[in-house]
């Protein structure tokens, strides 16, 4: 297992700035997954953490080591490409093992790796079939095998699963994740997909316009979101969010509705943040009323869509809820549960019990 380490990393084209200063040191053996919008500049960085692209400004380090000058082949990385990459005229058996014979490898031990390779991945009825003969899933474990038979300690995967159905994207989620386990490798995913990148990752970095908006484990960036973006790109459906106005009574909404969220703040004007599965059915204490303009019941949950100071928001409760447009329906959201962000779109932290209490005392 190697470590990771990009020491102010960034990468221009001409006048044209794709990553702006990048700081993360990516821990040996952990699933590190860089998600973001596309256009966002996260394979980029996996090139340039591949040896790809150059680099131009900053240190790349490989377990301590400078990195920025070694040719590919000198980082003891291997590496999975959206598109697969296999050659159509050679059988599974040679695509694992092609390029095993640089290594100094005898055909005997290339041969024993791909048996390996092939029982892990249950690839050993396909070996000596052709790339076309095969399903997209199969086909991406061949790439997968590929990659470990090199028992290089880091793997980097550029959206592997992108290609596939999204069943098929749920099994090989699994597949990969239990894989990097088992090998204990050091993983760098790339991903547009958050969900890829919260059920797989240890921790993950969403970037947008070349930059860090937040790093941390998954459950950071979904209960924490640093600011709006990361807020809007985390979560299925998105957290809702809608200007506020600060009242003597709390933050009202431009439709006049009161909320209470439990922050403290000099700021005037802020946004308002609460995730959908945060807004239940109302029983004692009432939030706000909203009226339903869409109802997707999914089995399991059912999605309501209401506007809220002119923007529209979705609830998700869990069950079937028999509901119609048009009615009204009473909500309740815990204070604690509310987020609020600066004018810049900045989080900001909720109160502490404790300072809270101490104000209470001086007023």
């Amino acid at each position: 297992m190697k470590s990771i380490q990009l020491q102010n990393i960034k990468k221009a084209y001409d006048e044209t700035e794709v990553i702006r200063g990048i700081d993360v040191t990516i821990e040996a053996g952990e699933f590190f997954a860089l998600v973001g919008p596309s256009g966002c500049g996260k394979s980029t960085m996996l090139r340039m953490i591949a040896g790809l692209e150059s680099i131009t400004s900053g240190t790349l380090r490989i377990d301590g080591v400078a990195a920025n000058e070694l040719k590919p082949s000198e980082r003891q990385l291997s590496m999975v490409f959206q598109n697969y990459a296999l050659y159509p005229h050679m059988t599974v058996e040679k695509n694992i093992t092609f390029g095993l014979h640089t290594k100094g490898l005898t055909k005997l031990e290339q041969r024993e790796r791909c048996l390996e390779a092939a029982e892990t991945l249950g690839l050993t009825d396909y070996l000596k079939r052709k790339p076309r003969e095969l399903s997209g899933g199969q086909r991406q474990r061949v790439a997968l095998a590929r990659a470990i038979v090199t028992e290089s300690p880091i793997c980097l995967m550029d959206e592997p699963l992108s290609n596939l159905d999204a069943k098929l994207r749920a099994k090989m989620r699994s597949e990969i994740r239990q894989l990097q386990r088992k090998l204990k490798l050091t993983m760098i995913y790339v991903t547009h997909d958050q969900v890829e990148a919260m059920t797989m990752a240890d921790r993950m970095m969403l970037l947008n316009d070349g930059q860090v908006q937040q790093v941390g484990q998954p459950l950071d960036l979904y209960n924490k979101p640093a600011n709006t973006f990361v807020a809007s790109f985390i979560g299925s459906p998105p957290m809702n969010l809608t200007p506020v106005q600060r009242s003597d009574k709390g933050w009202v909404a431009s439709d006049g509705r009161l909320f209470h969220p439990n922050t403290l703040t000099r700021e005037d004007t802020a946004t308002l943040g609460i995730r959908p599965e945060q807004i239940t059915p109302a029983k004692d204490e009432i939030t706000f009323y909203a009226e339903l303009k869409n109802i997707e019941v999914l089995g399991t949950e059912t999605i309501l869509a209401f506007d809220m100071g002119g923007v529209e928001w979705l609830a998700k409760w869990p069950g079937q809820w028999p509901l119609s447009i048009g009615e009204k329906i009473a909500c309740y959201v815990d204070p604690k549960q509310m987020s609020l962000f600066d004018t810049d779109g900045n989080r900001i932290e909720p109160r502490q019990p404790k300072l809270f209490e101490a104000l209470e005392v001086f007023q």
